[in-house]
C-alpha cells in the first residue's frame, strides 16, 4: 500500500498538545528554525485552544499532518501577506516518519490550499544551505532557489548561509 495516498492535513485538535509540546521543546529541531526558549504545555493548549481561522488576521495557518489518521507532524504557513498574496511555509515531519516522502506531499497539499482556498500567488521559504534534505525536500515539492542570505542564521557564535527557495502557484 502506498502510504502517501493516506497522507492528510487537518486543524490541530486539544488531544494534540502532548505531542505540539514534545515536538517545539526538541531542541535538536531548534536550529531549523526561530525557537529561543521552550514553551509550555499551556502555551501550547492556549494556543489550539485561541485558533483563529482567519488566516489573513491571524496572518499565520499551521495544520497537523497525519498519515492513517495517525499524527506525524505539522505543516505551518506564517507570515501571510493578504496584499501580496505570499506565505512563508515550514514543515517539520517526527524523526521516525522521515524519509518516506511525507513532507514533499504534505508541502504539495498545502501548496493547492494556499492556492485554490487562500488565493495565495507564491510561498516561500529560508533554509540553511548546510541542511541538504530540507533543500531536496522543497526543490521536489516545485520549489527553486532564488536567492542566497551570507551568514544568516546563527547557531551558538557561528553563522551559516541560507537559500530563500519560492514556488509559484
Amino acid at each position: 500500500m502506498n502510504a502517501l495516498k493516506d497522507i492528510s492535513l487537518r486543524a490541530l485538535e486539544p488531544e494534540d498538545a502532548t505531542l505540539v509540546f514534545m515536538w517545539e521543546n526538541d531542541r535538536s529541531l531548534w536550529q531549523y528554525g526561530s525557537t529561543q526558549a521552550p514553551l509550555s504545555l499551556h502555551q501550547i493548549r492556549q494556543y489550539i485552544d485561541s485558533y483563529n481561522d482567519d488566516v489573513f488576521s491571524s496572518c499565520q495557518l499551521r495544520l497537523m499532518i497525519t498519515l492513517h489518521g495517525t499524527p506525524v507532524g505539522t505543516v505551518d504557513l506564517y507570515d501571510i501577506d493578504p496584499l501580496h498574496r505570499r506565505a512563508g511555509l515550514g514543515i517539520m515531519v517526527d524523526k521516525t516518519h522521515q524519509n518516506q516522502g511525507i513532507a514533499r506531499q504534505a508541502i504539495g497539499q498545502m501548496a493547492e490550499y494556499a492556492r485554490d482556498r487562500l488565493g495565495l500567488h507564491q510561498l516561500w521559504c529560508i533554509c540553511a544551505t548546510t541542511n541538504n534534505a530540507a533543500v531536496a525536500t522543497f526543490q521536489s515539492a516545485g520549489f527553486s532557489i532564488c536567492g542566497r542570505f551570507r551568514s544568516w542564521l546563527r547557531s551558538g557564535t557561528t553563522y551559516t548561509d541560507a537559500f530563500a527557495l519560492q514556488k509559484l502557484l
